[in-house]
């Protein structure tokens, strides 16, 4: 077994320690079913250490426009 974070033993406000990963970009179609196009997307999904909580949510691009409200969503 693998030893712990010290973020993850020690007793802290939630949110202070916290990961965070992106996923692959995918394609989300949008509209008809049978629609030719597709929009790239990405995942992210944010942990929070203290109380292991995650928050998933979706962003168009990786620039720091489109993350930083993503980012916010997390600590509000």
């Amino acid at each position: 077994m693998s030893q712990l974070l010290l973020a993850e033993v020690t007793v802290a406000r939630p949110s202070v320690n916290a990961g965070i990963d992106c996923v692959d970009p995918f394609g989300i179609k949008s509209g008809y079913i049978r629609s030719k196009s597709a929009k790239v997307h990405y995942v992210e999904r944010f942990i929070c250490m203290a109380s292991n909580a995650i928050h998933i949510g979706l962003f168009s691009n990786l620039s720091p426009e489109a993350f930083i409200p993503a980012l916010n969503s997390f600590f509000w």
